[in-house]
């Protein structure tokens, strides 16, 4: 194997100057389809991003109580959920909700009713919040004598967009009129509509203090999700609500479901698909067309090689270590010009202009995919063998008399 390894590599030196051309052809062919691979899997990590970011991280838990005959206090099932959380190790838990009405917040235009949503510090991390500016909110937030806020980036520029570095303030209107501080500001999907206020972010414990009577509010709205291993999610979803339940009366029911987009399959993957499809046939037709040049090529070398196989053959050589010895000298060629194809593909990824274009809002931008150059190697070795099998046919049926005489 070695032998025919490097026969093969001395062979296409030899003949570099034939080959070059298709060579480059199946090189750009395997950079095209890697890149295809490789642009799928960013695509689907955005994706992935986009429903997590609505629906929580693998495996999301979502906790609520009802009742058809009273109104439920979300305060009392924080307050018997917390030990729970403690017994089975729990760290990311956070109430989310939105309030019963906007919180209408002063500003040089007038009153903004922005949307209020009601969090916990482990929020940020649980539906992975990209920050445009600042910070989120955090666990010593809870102690500062003015409310921590986040808005969104309408909000902030419908606020004169204040540079956070001066710690700005806003006044949220009310019976109660309260300053709060703009820690953050987080990135919005919807800057394309000017007609929306935006939305502002605050702990929940600041929003019970600007809205005393929050419980009606709250109980239509409010619910608390919880960020556990995906592997325990079931069996801690069946102890969690069992344990709840025990806790409340009949008439008050408790609901643990899983809520995330790995529970259901996920949001639809076939626009990616028909994406891979497209760019993936277009590169496969660059790599047939490459291969029949090379096909071409290597017919014509062996025509010439005629006289150097009948001496080999002639000194002993087999027909099967003819066969194998022109077969790889097309795989070792499209070998070669895979992992060119692969470098460059590689490179043009981790160029930080690329990421930043293929990368525009993916908070976790993986690296090059592995399987894409696996594919990319694998699709070019193949492509070798099949284009090496006719001209190592041809060259099996050279006769040795005939090749002596040629």
């Amino acid at each position: 194997m070695v032998a025919t390894l490097l026969e093969g590599w001395t062979e296409l030196k030899v003949q570099r100057t034939r080959v070059l051309m298709s060579l480059i052809g199946i090189a750009l062919a395997v950079c095209a389809l890697t890149l295809a691979v490789a642009a799928g899997s960013f695509a689907e990590q955005a994706l992935r991003e986009r429903e997590e970011a609505g629906s929580g991280r693998p495996a999301t838990l979502t906790v609520s109580v009802w009742s058809e005959t009273e109104a439920t206090d979300p305060g009392l099932l924080r307050e018997r959920l917390d030990p729970l959380l403690e017994r089975y190790g729990i760290d990311y838990a956070t109430q989310r909700g939105w309030g019963g009405t906007s919180l209408a917040v002063a500003s040089d235009a007038g009153l903004l009713n922005l949307d209020a949503g009601i969090v916990d510090p482990p929020y940020g991390a649980m539906f992975r919040v990209p920050m445009a500016q600042g910070r989120w909110l955090i666990a010593s937030d809870e102690r500062m004598l003015a409310p921590a806020v986040v808005v969104d980036e309408i909000a902030w520029e419908n606020l004169g967009s204040p540079p956070l570095e001066g710690m700005p303030t806003i006044t949220i209107e009310g019976e109660r009129p309260t300053t709060a501080l703009i820690v953050g500001v987080a990135a919005s999907e919807d800057s394309s509509r000017p007609w929306s206020p935006g939305s502002i972010h605050l702990l929940s414990d600041d929003y019970l203090q600007l809205v005393p009577d929050a419980s009606d509010p709250m109980s239509n709205g409010m619910e608390t999700v919880l960020w556990v291993p995906e592997g325990e999610a079931e069996s801690l979803r069946t102890a969690l609500q069992a344990d709840l339940q025990a806790q409340y009366p009949l008439n008050q029911t408790i609901e643990v479901q899983r809520s995330d987009p790995a529970a259901w399959g996920g949001g639809s993957a076939m626009g990616l698909l028909w994406v891979r499809l497209g760019v993936g046939g277009v590169a496969g037709l660059v790599l047939l067309l490459a291969a029949m040049g090379l096909v071409n090529i290597t017919m014509v070398t062996v025509k010439y090689r005629v006289r150097e196989i009948g001496i080999r053959r002639a000194f002993g050589a087999t027909a099967r270590r003819v066969f194998v010895g022109v077969l790889m000298e097309s795989v070792v060629a499209t070998a070669f010009a895979g992992v060119i194809g692969i470098a460059v593909a590689i490179l043009a990824v981790q160029n930080p202009w690329v990421r930043g274009l293929i990368g525009d809002g993916v908070v976790e931008l993986p690296g090059f995919p592995f399987e894409a150059a696996l594919v990319g190697l694998l699709v070019a070795t193949g492509i070798g063998a099949v284009a090496g099998i006719l001209p190592a046919l041809v060259a099996v049926r050279v006769r040795v008399i005939d090749a002596i005489r040629f």
